[in-house]
C-alpha cells in the first residue's frame, strides 16, 4: 500500500518535471516557506522547493517538496506543550498539482491545488539524554506515509526572470486512522501565509 503511493506520487512529480522541460519559455523554480496562522506555543512554519511549466498561458503544472514544522492541532499543540514541551510532530512532503491563473502580465491573481503525501514523524526536540534516545527510537515506529490534499491563491509578480508570489494555502493530511490520526482525535489541518520567489525561463 505504502509502496503503490509512493509510487505515484513519483509519477505525478515526473510529469509535472516533464512539463516543466518542454515548457522552456515558462519552467520556473522556487524556494518556497509559509507561516502558520495559528501555532503554539511559538511560530511555526514550512519551507521548500516548487518546480513548474505553464501547460498553457493560464494553466501551470507544479511539483512541490518541502517540510512542515509543525502540523499539531494548536490547541493540543498547546496543552502538549505545559506537560511535554520537547514533544513535535514535522511532516516532509512531496506533492504535485495545477495552479490557475490569470491573463499575463506583470502582476497576476492565482489559484492552485495539489494532492500528494506527507511522512509524518514524531520525536523529542531534545536528544541528550539516553531516554530521549529511546523514547525517539519509539517514536519512529509509529511514523507513517499519508495521502495529504490542499488549496490556496494568491498574487504573482514578476519582472523580467524573477517571479515571486505571496498567498494562503489551506493544507489538510488524512491521518485518522494513525498514531496521529488517535492522538490528534482526526485529520491534521494546517492554514499558512505563503511566500516564494524565484526564476521562470
Amino acid at each position: 500500500m505504502r509502496t503503490g503511493r509512493v509510487s505515484s506520487l513519483l509519477a505525478v512529480l515526473c510529469l509535472v518535471s516533464t512539463c516543466a522541460a518542454a515548457q522552456d519559455s515558462g519552467a520556473f523554480v522556487q524556494g518556497v516557506g509559509g507561516i502558520r496562522l495559528s501555532s503554539a506555543p511559538g511560530l511555526a512554519g514550512s519551507f521548500g522547493a516548487m518546480v513548474g511549466g505553464s501547460l498553457t498561458p493560464n494553466i501551470d503544472a507544479v511539483g512541490e517538496f518541502g517540510r512542515i514544522t509543525d502540523v499539531m492541532p494548536p490547541l493540543l499543540d498547546t496543552a502538549l506543550s505545559f506537560a511535554y514541551p520537547d514533544f513535535q510532530m514535522s511532516a516532509f512532503y512531496g506533492v504535485g498539482g495545477v495552479r490557475l491563473i490569470t491573463s499575463p502580465g506583470h502582476v497576476r491573481a492565482y489559484g492552485e491545488t495539489v494532492a500528494g503525501f506527507a511522512r509524518l514523524s514524531s520525536s523529542l526536540r531534545e536528544t541528550d539524554s539516553p531516554i530521549d534516545a529511546i523514547v525517539n527510537t519509539g517514536l519512529s515506529f509509529v511514523n507513517t506515509t499519508e495521502p495529504l490534499a490542499a488549496a490556496g491563491g494568491g498574487v504573482i509578480f514578476q519582472t523580467g526572470p524573477l517571479v515571486a508570489n505571496v498567498g494562503y494555502r489551506f493544507t489538510r493530511i488524512f491521518a485518522g486512522d494513525t498514531f496521529a490520526g488517535l492522538l490528534t482525535g482526526g485529520n491534521l489541518d494546517i492554514s499558512e501565509v505563503r511566500m516564494g520567489i524565484g526564476i521562470r525561463f
